[in-house]
């Protein structure tokens, strides 16, 4: 029973070390990876929808904006937004 008890404080414990990592060292990073600290800074689409998280990551593609329009709507079924298909395949579907 002891072992037991001391593998379960033991695995608490880890499993707090890891959040506390996550939370001061990792978080921010990760939340806005890519973006320069005005994209971060500006208001974007959907920020009052959570005061909890929130999170702006950027890419930069090298391509004319024809190109890149092109590909991004492949990436949506069907002729819809990109977003809305997110949306309906996380939630809907």
């Amino acid at each position: 029973m002891r072992n037991f008890i001391a593998s379960v404080l033991i695995a608490v414990a880890l499993i707090a070390l890891q959040i506390a990592i996550y939370t001061l060292f990792l978080k921010q990073p990760t939340s806005t990876w890519g973006a320069t600290a005005s994209e971060v800074a500006a208001p974007m689409a959907g920020d009052g929808m959570s005061a909890e998280f929130q999170s702006t990551r950027a890419i930069t593609i090298n391509a004319p904006l024809g190109e890149t329009w092109i590909w991004l709507n492949q990436l949506a079924p069907r002729g819809r937004s990109l977003c809305f298909a997110l949306i309906r395949c996380r939630f809907i579907a």
